[in-house]
């Protein structure tokens, strides 16, 4: 599988992006029709998709198979899959982070994002997204910040294991005199602010936060013609990433921002796909579908590899799912007493 979507995507990455839309539309469509991230299969209505060759395959893969139960299977494989969802009306989010890389789709409204323009001095755009270092009572799909929910008592600073400090840095820089991105000392990039773009990270990746996930890697393209709905998609590789565990293990969260003044527009937790019970597959789901948003806008051989990995990582883990499903079914087949007693003698 991991082959075949490679390929697909590969020849996604035409010298004209007509050729790439076409030939993932199936793909594209599958992505507009469904944006709402169920519960539970049970509160599902969709389609069965069959699209042969690449990572939306693996949709039908995922429905197919019992996810309690199989927790065991799953913590045996290295690495985790976090995920953190924002499914609300004014803004879809999602974050999947994986062994060294990223995937992302940002897609927001601007019209029911109004009541927070002032906070953002009239520009909502452009968006930023981190991961912070708490999650205190957010609800799985994600919540607005009204009434504080996403303020720093519950979310916390960036995560930031790496001391690139800053006011926006984590709580472990508090009260350390360390300057802001201290990496970029001796360079010409230094100021004694915190300074991070995906420039800075190639070159001193401990300038950034490691949960400044938007400033190392950028936002995305924006596919969305209409001005006022805005549409970023982002495969990234990342091979300075922080252990993908830790965004869901530690219990941390997706928080988005106007960066403008930094406001926290909205947040949500992250969640490990491999321990998520009943969400499991719709998790799992979640990456396919963002990554197959992602794929017609790959910019280069980099974005091209992290295409690749998160193929496989998802690969590996519905593969795993399969094996675990059919060892369950087999335990459970009934034992056929013999036709006559069997003497033992």
């Amino acid at each position: 599988m991991a082959a075949e979507c490679l390929t697909k995507i590969s020849n996604a990455r035409g010298t004209e992006q007509r050729t790439a839309n076409q030939q993932l539309s199936p793909l594209l469509k599958l992505n507009e029709e469904t944006t709402h991230l169920p519960e539970s299969l049970e509160e599902e209505d969709l389609p069965s998709f069959d699209v042969p060759g690449c990572i939306v395959n693996g949709r039908n893969r995922c429905l197919e198979v019992p996810a309690a139960g199989i927790r065991d299977y799953l913590r045996a494989l290295a690495g985790c899959l976090s995920v953190a969802v924002i499914d609300l009306p004014e803004a879809q989010v999602t974050v999947g982070l994986f062994k060294q890389g990223m995937v992302s789709r940002v897609r927001i409204d601007m019209g029911p994002l109004a009541t927070f323009a002032s906070k953002c001095d009239n520009q909502l755009l452009p968006i930023s997204f981190h991961q912070h270092e708490k999650s205190n009572s957010l609800l799985p799909r994600g919540q607005l910040n009204t009434d504080n929910a996403c303020d720093a008592e519950n979310t916390g600073g960036h995560h930031d294991p790496g001391y690139a400090c800053g006011s926006t840095g984590g709580s472990a820089c508090k009260g350390l005199d360390i300057p802001p991105s201290s990496a970029l000392r001796g360079t010409e990039l230094f100021t004694g602010e915190y300074n991070c773009n995906p420039r800075i990270y190639a070159r001193r990746p401990f300038a950034c936060h490691a949960g400044d996930i938007s400033g190392k890697l950028g936002t995305g393209v924006n596919v969305s013609p209409d001005l006022s709905r805005p549409d970023f998609r982002l495969m990234a590789l990342d091979t300075h990433a922080d252990n993908t565990c830790i965004a869901s293990e530690s219990k941390h969260s997706l928080v988005l921002h106007c960066h403008s003044t930094n406001f926290r527009i909205a947040c949500a937790p992250f969640q490990r796909v491999e321990t998520a019970g009943n969400r499991l597959p719709n998790l799992l789901w979640e990456i396919i579908r963002t990554a197959s948003s992602a794929a017609p806008h790959l910019r280069n051989q980099n974005a091209l590899l992290a295409a690749l990995i998160c193929v496989n990582e998802v690969e590996q883990r519905i593969l795993l799912l399969e094996k675990a499903a059919k060892i369950r079914n087999w335990d459970r087949t009934p034992v056929r007493e013999p036709d006559h007693p069997v003497s033992i003698g």
